[in-house]
């Protein structure tokens, strides 16, 4: 029979590994005494949970998972289940995973311990009117062990990081008002509170939700932070997930770390890149290509290579130069071949007329969306070229597209 680490680990394969340093933490404290050069490295932190004492800081062991490089792949950490005194309901002690870059992974119990939750009476069996009989006495709450089901929700519970939990005091979660007696909720607690914990285990679900997504994960990513190097950063990269990439270009700039592979990599990124990482992308590129020519001339390749929504993206950003020169223009304007949709030339066509530029290369690649089949991109194209000296050829072109919106009825206007 599987362990209930095995039921509810996240499947996701190994851990994967996450990088970069910052400064300095943020939450908590740190310290970290190496129990071996590869395998898994004790961290003791000192981090502060809502639930516990009143916020006080409190000192916990995170084990750090490296690698056979010795790159970060996770971290785990072992914490009580729930704030519970006078044995009125039962502590178990939970391993949680989080992932190289601090996210939560899973959670689990050791064999032979189970999760616990009190037993509420359904409300159609429940008294109409309360008597001192027919309330439970806090000593009197009865309890039972999770079920498959409550584990799958509580995963899916910790899963959330914008769980209405993160805001939500502790003090509303319990029918008796006292956090440390019950496991139980009023029934005046708001449906989408309810809806957020697992019934009968309202205060293990906001213990163990804020041992998941607190503190622990900012630590954990600055530990990240500080085991980064090129093949790491490379590899995050790579990585179809945009968290890695994120994570990435964050800590290169951060560090400016300019290494050529690196910059092709990021471009990389661009290409395929959703608008984070476009934005940061360009971020990136901006410190480490100084030179604007040289950074022009690399923007031109990711335009007319990425996809559109990444050209529009790329084209937001720049609207807000202050100075992109002729020559510059003239670079992006090759990408022009690849556009196909009517927000892309019209963003462009803003950049130049922005920067009052025209050139005979631009107006060439203009004039190619009169023959457009989207009428609206053509005529857009129209209204540019119609304020500009044309050859003569150009100006052959331009009175055939008159004659053609004439014949069709269309509008130039």
């Amino acid at each position: 029979m599987k362990s209930l680490r095995d039921v509810f680990k996240f499947n996701g394969g190994a851990l994967f590994v996450a990088a970069m340093l910052a400064a300095s933490f943020v939450c908590g404290s740190l310290s970290a005494a190496s129990v071996g050069a590869r395998g898994i490295v004790a961290h003791r932190i000192v981090v502060k949970h809502p639930g516990i004492d009143d916020n006080k800081p409190q000192a916990y062991i995170l084990s750090q998972v490296l690698d056979e490089r010795g790159h970060p792949v996770g971290y785990s950490m072992e914490m009580d289940s729930v704030v519970c005194t006078e044995n009125l309901c039962k502590i178990v002690t939970v391993t949680m995973d989080w992932d190289a870059m601090g996210d939560y992974r899973s959670y689990s119990v050791a064999d032979g311990s189970v999760l616990e939750k009190a037993l509420i009476p359904d409300e159609n069996t429940r008294p109409k009117e309360k008597t001192a009989e027919s309330v439970p006495s806090e000593r009197d709450q009865a309890w039972t062990a999770f079920t498959e089901e409550d584990h799958a929700k509580l995963h899916q519970i910790l899963s959330d990081r914008s769980s209405i939990l993160k805001e939500q005091r502790l003090s509303d979660l319990t029918g008796y008002r006292d956090k440390s007696r019950v496991d139980a909720m009023s029934g005046a607690t708001p449906l989408t509170v309810r809806e957020s914990v697992v019934q009968g285990a309202a205060l293990s679900s906001y213990h163990l939700w804020h041992w998941a997504n607190g503190e622990v994960c900012a630590i954990a990513r600055e530990l990240t932070h500080q085991n980064c190097s090129e093949e790491l950063l490379l590899k995050f990269l790579a990585s179809d997930d945009s968290q890695y990439t994120l994570f990435a270009l964050e800590h290169l700039q951060q560090h400016q770390l300019f290494a050529p592979s690196i910059v092709s990599a990021v471009i990389e990124v661009m290409d395929r890149g959703e608008d984070a990482q476009v934005d940061s992308g360009l971020a990136y590129l901006r410190l480490a290509l100084p030179d604007q020519d040289a950074l022009y001339e690399n923007l031109s390749r990711i335009f007319e290579k990425s996809s559109g929504d990444t050209r529009i993206q790329l084209l937001g950003l720049l609207e807000a130069e202050a100075s992109i020169s002729g020559a510059q223009l003239d670079k992006l304007s090759v990408g022009l071949a690849e556009a196909d949709s009517y927000y892309e030339l019209h963003l462009f066509l803003g950049l130049v007329e922005k920067h009052k530029h025209v050139s005979e290369q631009l107006l060439l690649h203009v004039s190619r969306f009169l023959e457009n089949e989207n009428f609206f991109v053509a005529r857009r194209a129209y209204w540019f070229l119609d304020k500009q000296m044309l050859n003569e050829q150009l100006t052959r072109q331009m009175e055939a597209f008159r004659k053609k919106c004439e014949n069709e009825n269309r509008s130039l206007d």
